[in-house]
């Protein structure tokens, strides 16, 4: 009997020293504000302390990264995220929220709503999910996924979004979370999905991974949330517009992938839905060497604009991101919206995002924003109909582009008057994922085929053609003399020069652009671009 005391005290003895040395230490390594209270201390960078000791946020947006003593692992944590997994108030807690999430039910997923206190200013009911994974448990955690979805959430905000937030998600979070904003999108005029974290394509098909996914077998990707099922579930919500972007094209390394292709495969949804990829299919996007990563940088800075359309502030986005990194990386943007959406309409001041690497995009975007300041354009989303204009309210009625090309944005500035020929200048950027194969018909192909030349028309109907030798291409600063294929995220500019145009003549009715090649399916490929209001200066 006393051995068996003595055993009994042993025991004890071996399960207390586990649960002394079982409570790790972290460092902090970075702080937003100069002192953060944890475990009742005011502790600034340098300082340590014990997982479970309770944390209390400087104010809600603080954030702070932390060394794990023991492990060396760096983590990153911040109010918003906390306030996300209800109930949290240590690192333990948090982590005990995220990994015993697996074993709860997939209802009320871990995530925060914030109503936009600025949705009266906005003409459209605005609602988003972002999600931000960074903390992974069990593969390379990510530096960028939190800071990214908290910056791209403070700007949502003031831009009239209803934001839905969930960060360091399981699976089943990652479900609910949907599950929950398809409910609600609905009953709006406009949602976006955001998620930034590790993501893989297999077989064809995207998946985002949960922070808890250790990828050891294959089978485990359906623990992972398919990116397929986040646009059938946003597409049946009834919602018009829909935006889905994925800044997810990290590089995960499995030992039974079958895909060559790091990075996501090239998605596409129903029309007035856009699909936007931080990169190239099969390539993988770059994290950066800052708090957030290229592409959000240029996301976020490019909300600032006012009153720019989504085409053409998206075209800002693809020529930021690749300036930032260096021509190492496009984003790709698949399928269009049916409404003419703007995301700033009312000139909001947000804040903008710098990064190490962040100059060149600075000074390209400068000039970008002020030469779209100094030449007023009008964007229009590709496959749009053409829609019935009301009567506008000023004198001189709006530019508008008419496209059949399918993945190409249009930017078309007034026309200039030099003597008796009038030029115009078009800029195109391939919104697709693979060079476009294009040919501008600047002469009559056929007989009976009048509506494909270029053509202006003034409105008396008379027509000027564009005779031999009067277009001029350039991809920036190079000449390309032969009708190229399209470069996939690179603007080319289309210099047209029409011919003897009367000085009386000072706006096009209509100008016609005619392409070949450009739509599988129909004679000879066929397609137009039309513009019409077209002013002359």
């Amino acid at each position: 009997m006393p051995q068996f005391k003595l055993v009994i005290i042993l025991l004890l003895a071996c399960v207390m020293s586990l649960s002394v040395s079982a409570a790790d230490k972290l460092t902090i390594t970075r702080l937003t504000d100069d002192k953060v209270s944890i475990g009742g201390r005011q502790l600034k960078v340098g300082d340590s302390f014990d997982e479970g000791d309770a944390i209390r946020w400087a104010n809600p947006s603080q954030q702070m990264e932390a060394k794990n003593t023991r492990t060396g692992n760096i983590y990153r944590f911040s109010a918003r995220q906390f306030a996300s997994k209800k109930g949290v108030s240590s690192v333990r807690d948090f982590f005990l929220r995220v990994n015993k999430a697996s074993t709860r039910k997939a209802e009320g997923a871990d995530m925060a709503f914030t109503a936009s206190p600025e949705a009266a200013k906005f003409p459209e009911k605005r609602v988003a999910l972002l999600i931000g994974n960074s903390n992974y448990s069990n593969i390379s955690s990510l530096r960028n996924p939190m800071y990214d979805a908290e910056a791209l959430a403070e700007s949502l905000g003031k831009l009239g979004f209803d934001v839905y937030e969930a960060y360091d998600c399981d699976y089943n979070d990652m479900i609910s979370a949907l599950n929950t904003f398809a409910a609600k999108a609905g009953s709006y005029d406009v949602a976006m999905f955001y998620y930034s974290g590790h993501g893989l394509q297999e077989d064809g098909r995207n998946y985002l991974i949960p922070v808890t996914a250790s990828l050891e077998f294959k089978s485990e990707l359906t623990r992972c949330l398919d990116a397929y099922d986040v646009l059938e579930r946003i597409e049946n919500s009834g919602v018009e517009t829909r935006i889905v972007c994925l800044d997810a094209c990290r590089d995960v390394k499995t030992s039974w992938t079958r895909s060559a292709a790091a990075g996501l495969t090239t998605m596409e949804g129903n029309p007035g839905t856009a699909v936007i990829c931080s990169t190239r299919s099969g390539q993988v996007a770059l994290d950066g060497d800052s708090d957030n990563s290229p592409f959000t940088t240029a996301f976020v800075n490019a909300l600032s604009d006012r009153g720019r359309g989504f085409s053409d502030m998206m075209s800002r986005v693809v020529k930021s991101t690749y300036d930032i990194t260096e021509r190492r990386q496009c984003p790709i943007v698949n399928g269009t919206l049916l409404s003419d959406f703007v995301f700033n309409p009312v000139g909001t001041a947000l804040r903008t995002l710098t990064s190490v690497a962040s100059a060149a995009v600075s000074n390209s975007a400068s000039a970008y924003t002020a030469s779209a300041q100094t030449q007023p354009a009008y964007q229009q989303p590709i496959y749009q109909q053409p829609v019935a204009q009301q009567p506008a309210p000023v004198a001189v009625p709006a530019i508008i582009v008419e496209n059949d090309v399918p993945n190409l944005t249009v930017s078309v500035s007034p026309a200039r008057r030099v003597g008796k020929n009038v030029f115009v200048d078009i800029v195109f950027v391939n919104m697709g994922s693979k060079a476009m194969k294009c040919s501008f018909v600047d002469k009559e192909p056929c007989f009976g085929f009048d509506d494909y030349v270029t053509t202006a028309w003034d409105f008396n109907g008379d027509a000027y053609e564009m005779k031999g030798g009067g277009m001029t291409l350039m991809k920036g600063e190079e000449r390309l003399w032969d009708a190229p294929a399209l470069p996939s995220g690179v603007p080319v500019k289309v210099s047209l020069m029409i011919h003897n145009v009367p000085r009386h003549v000072n706006m096009f009715a209509m100008l016609s652009m005619a392409f070949r090649n450009m739509m599988p399916g129909e004679s000879y490929g066929q397609a137009l671009m039309r513009v019409r209001n077209l002013p002359i200066q």
